[in-house]
């Protein structure tokens, strides 16, 4: 009486059946069993549906570090009969709780998490569960979570890839015009120096790290043996107190003449500075690698 009071404003042609409905009842799956694929039809739908009314929820998992919230539908039930054909429909399997009614009955509960399941249950279900405006504006949050999950998944692949060229192209580059290197000298060089600086700058996806190549001695003809490699001018940066001599400077941070330096001197480092150098080399393996470049893009258009 109740369901015919709350559709009564609706035309006949709304509704799918007029006759007692007939449900296939064998072969329902047991505790634990992965039902085999299933469509159910209109009419099932439509109990599943009214079931989910009464007994169903839908819930959102908060605890990841990702911008979208996981939802499932949750249904529970005394009747494991009820709960194994509503698995049937879902093709998903049921479990028994750990837990007891006041009265000693067991519960059995479905939990659909699976993304592409959960999809074509919620849209199954949304024009039946729509006279609830709570259950309505549940399902359509679960929706649009959904949503969110699909373009973190496309904006990581796309992310992914990015990131595999650009280790593709540090991998493969050779500078025009190189010059002739000694990789032995120019790591003893480094070997007494700290040359190896991580920089972290404002990214659109947080704090981004680049690696920075700067050698800083007041011995001018050090000095410019490395500008030589790293294709640099050298500058004077300042004056010493005692001595009053000058201190000489010369880096380079183009990621491209970085990791080529770095991956040429590597062979020939010890102790800290080839565990500087390791740090700086797994860098370009990594995702920090894109957030620098998308910064690099944001303020210089043109960086290559």
């Amino acid at each position: 009486m109740q369901v015919r009071e709350a559709l009564w404003q609706y035309p006949e042609s709304f509704f799918v059946f007029n006759e007692p409905v007939k449900f296939e009842l064998s072969q329902l799956p047991q505790i634990g069993e992965m039902p085999s694929e299933y469509t159910p039809s209109p009419e099932e739908w439509a109990y599943f549906s009214g079931y989910f009314l009464a007994e169903g929820s839908i819930g959102f998992d908060r605890r990841s570090q990702q911008p979208y919230d996981r939802p499932s539908l949750i249904i529970s039930s005394t009747d494991q009969d009820v709960i194994a054909f509503c698995a049937k429909l879902l093709s998903t399997p049921y479990r028994e709780e750990n837990r007891r009614t006041k009265k000693g009955k067991k519960v059995f509960r479905i939990s659909l998490t699976n993304f592409d399941k959960l999809q074509w249950t919620l849209k199954n279900i949304l024009p039946f569960v729509s006279l609830s405006s709570r259950h309505r504006e549940k399902v359509e949050k679960a929706f649009e979570e959904m949503e969110k999950r699909l373009d973190a998944r496309s904006h990581s692949s796309i992310q992914k890839s990015i990131r595999l060229n650009l280790q593709k192209e540090l991998d493969t580059f050779e500078p025009k015009g190189a010059p002739n290197v000694d990789w032995e000298e120019l790591a003893s060089i480094f070997q007494e120096h700290n040359f190896v600086y991580f920089v972290e700058t404002p990214s659109v996806y947080g704090v981004a790290k680049s690696v920075r190549l700067r050698l800083k001695s007041a011995d001018l003809q050090i000095v410019e043996k490395v500008a030589k490699v790293f294709g640099n001018k050298v500058q004077i940066v300042k004056e010493t107190k005692k001595t009053k001599k000058f201190v000489y400077e010369t880096q380079i941070e183009k990621k491209k003449y970085v990791f080529w330096i770095l991956k040429n001197v590597m062979p020939f480092l010890n102790g800290q500075a080839q565990i500087k150098v390791e740090e700086a080399l797994h860098f370009f393996q990594s995702a920090d690698l894109l957030k620098s470049r998308e910064y690099e893009k944001r303020e210089n258009p043109d960086v290559k």
